[in-house]
């Protein structure tokens, strides 16, 4: 039973050995096929030899065609299968030739494309073949448009049968009429004349008519094409549209015609603190509305607005703002009494200068309505004494032009006089020196020596009258007269004692 299974197996392999001997189909490399011969072929006895072709389209590029099974496998293919090139083609007239694929080999194709103004004649793609180019090379011919049709009312120039491309018509009107289109047409790609013909139309547009504007400048009836108006409105209107129209081709006036609209203004916007009167939701030009602040509160704006042109109250409402001072600030002085900051509408301040200070203006001040002192803060000036000057016969220390508050002069005689009055002055508050400068009087030496002096010659006199009159009288015993001014009384008394004669 052993031997039985050897001797199978035996026979099975030699089988398998003898079987391998034969080669099956071979398989040929990229863009080729068997040769006519082989091609039905499955399976090829050792030693076979078979050829391989390229298939069509494809050219040998070199390597043998021919391989061996040996063994069971075919040796190595070294056949080389390569497009065929169909060369570049001819240039053509007018055009232009591309290669979508940047070649031209079998497979590949070729785009042919006119110039502007000329027609393709044949077909626009050629391919590639087995035996070359596969159609005939196109030709470019010349685009040409016919006449075109004629327009009413108008014609064109120049009049021909047929125009090439880019040829220029142009078109114009009889007269009092007008051309609405291009002016001119051109001879263009799709063999047609571009842009389509204009039109001749007789324009004409009606006199506008605007409630409450009045005519500024421009055309006079009848407007024509292109005529242009310039109305404005009236005062207390407003234009609703352009100002200047223009007579288009179509008999219309570009843009539309105005209109003139009652200038409105709408009622300002409420105030805080504050309002305004006449209140109304509209308002005719010129309206005036007059705006008022709450108690403590201030205008800070214009008091009035009037509705204007644009419709909008000019100038702009003003604001009601809290009225408040600032604090004023005094050098030198100080607050006698009144309010404390913040200092709002009415209050009062007073003040009073340190010592040495003179006030220059009110010492009570109010803040008004306008967030202002009235009268002006005050301002406390320093006290200055000018200079008393000398005095006859004295001095005066220390010498200066200007003196402070409270300094004090003293006042010194010269010799032989005395002071009269107080020796020093004080500078006051009314800037002048107290009390008054003093005066200097000779001290009484020379006056003594004065009036002994006169004192003797009085004594002296009085002797010399009486030795005079003691002379005369002695000599008037002798002669028996008596002077009437010395005797007077005598004589008088003698008379009365004589007896009656």
């Amino acid at each position: 039973m052993g031997v039985s299974a050897l001797i199978l197996l035996s026979c099975l392999g030699f089988a398998i050995q003898a079987q391998a001997q034969n080669c099956s189909k071979p398989v040929g490399g990229p863009n080729m096929h068997l040769k006519v011969d082989a091609i039905l072929q499955d399976t090829f006895v050792d030693g076979s030899k078979v050829s391989f072709g390229c298939a069509v389209g494809y050219t040998s590029a070199g390597g043998s065609p021919t391989i061996t099974c040996t063994a069971g496998s075919w040796s190595d293919l070294r056949l080389v299968c390569e497009r065929k090139s169909c060369g570049a083609l001819e240039e053509i007239s007018n055009g232009n030739i591309e290669y979508p694929n940047g070649d031209t080999l079998f497979g590949d194709k070729a785009v042919v494309t006119c110039n502007a103004g000329y027609i393709l004649v044949g077909n626009k793609e050629i391919r590639c073949g087995s035996q070359g180019w596969m159609d005939r090379l196109p030709v470019c011919e010349v685009m040409k448009c016919s006449t075109p049709g004629a327009i009413e009312n108008g014609g064109f120039s120049p009049e021909k049968e047929f125009y090439n491309y880019l040829d220029v018509v142009r078109y114009s009107c009889n007269p009092g009429f007008t051309l609405n289109g291009s002016r001119e047409s051109v001879c263009s790609e799709n063999e047609k004349f571009l842009p389509e013909p204009p039109k001749c139309a007789l324009v004409e547009c009606k006199d506008p008519v605007i409630p409450n504007a009045e005519f500024v400048e421009g055309s006079r009836p009848p407007h024509k094409f292109s005529a242009t108006v310039t109305y404005k409105c009236k005062p207390g209107y407003k234009m609703v549209g352009e100002s200047t129209v223009t007579c288009d081709i179509n008999s219309q006036w570009s843009p539309r015609v105005p209109h003139c609209r009652e200038i409105k203004c709408t009622s300002p916007e409420a105030m805080a603190n504050g309002t305004f009167t006449p209140q109304k939701e509209l308002y005719s030009l010129k309206d005036v509305v007059r705006y008022s602040c709450n108690p403590g509160f201030t205008l800070s704006g214009s008091e009035q607005s009037t509705c204007s042109q644009d419709e909008k109250f000019h100038p702009e409402p003003p604001k009601c703002v809290w009225v408040e001072c600032k604090d004023p600030v005094i050098p030198n002085a100080e607050v006698v009494k009144g309010s404390e900051p913040p200092y709002k509408l009415s209050s009062v301040v007073t003040y009073k200068c340190k010592p040495g200070y003179k006030m220059i203006g009110e010492a009570t001040i109010t803040c008004d309505i306008n967030s202002q002192w009235l009268p002006r803060v005050p301002a406390c000036k320093e006290l200055k004494c000018t200079s008393p000057g000398p005095i006859e016969n004295g001095v005066v220390t220390p010498q200066k032009d200007v003196y402070s508050f409270k300094d004090v002069i003293r006042y010194s005689c010269k010799d032989e006089f005395e002071i009269t009055g107080s020796a020093e002055s004080t500078c006051s508050e009314d800037e002048k020196f107290h009390p008054e400068p003093p005066k200097c009087v000779d001290n009484g030496s020379d006056t003594s020596r004065t009036t002994i002096i006169a004192v003797f010659v009085v004594i002296l006199l009085v002797i010399i009258i009486i030795v005079l009159f003691f002379v005369w009288r002695k000599k008037s015993k002798h002669s028996g007269y008596v002077g009437p001014t010395l005797l007077g009384v005598k004589m008088s008394s003698q008379q009365e004692e004589r007896p009656p004669g």
